[in-house]
């Protein structure tokens, strides 16, 4: 259904390796090579065995069910980081939680959230205006030199 170095396998992929690899970055980052290695086998495997037809037996439901449940998972990670703060949580509920304690604690960084806030609209805006514009590059050049003009590292924000 997903094939490709995007969000959507960040979840999946850190489901399968962190309880495996613990606290040991190196284990982590073998671990994460393996299972590309083995993944990209695999896919290989069924292309030759000509098996893409086995997705088309999942229900659109069921393939909507698990993009919808990636995207809320990747935007409750996501939050925190727009809010300029980080949570300790392990899973989409704890980690939800502890977004709304630090918004509760007022750990709030404003510029953070008004850079970031700044960046989707951008992007959005250009998406919107301009279809085949590299948005993303804008917002993410934006975002430094935000950094960079205002002193925003002072402030908790790092180039």
């Amino acid at each position: 259904m997903v094939l490709g170095p995007d969000s959507s396998l960040a979840a999946v992929i850190a489901g399968i390796i962190l309880p495996l690899g613990g606290r040991d970055p190196a284990r982590v980052v073998a671990l994460a090579g393996m299972l590309a290695i083995l993944t990209g086998l695999m896919i290989l495997l069924a292309g030759v065995a000509r098996l893409g037809f086995v997705t088309e037996l999942l229900s659109r439901p069921v393939q909507l069910g698990y993009l919808y449940g990636i995207a809320i998972t990747i935007m409750v990670g996501q939050l925190p980081k727009l809010f300029g703060f980080s949570v300790d949580g392990t899973g989409l509920l704890s980690e939800a939680w502890g977004f709304v304690q630090g918004l509760a604690r007022g750990e709030t960084n404003r510029a953070a959230l008004a850079v970031g806030l700044v960046g989707i609209v951008v992007i959005l805006g250009l998406r919107r205006l301009w279809a085949g514009f590299p948005g993303v590059i804008v917002a993410v050049g934006l975002g430094i030199a935000a950094v960079a003009v205002f002193d925003l590292a002072e402030q908790g924000m790092l180039v």
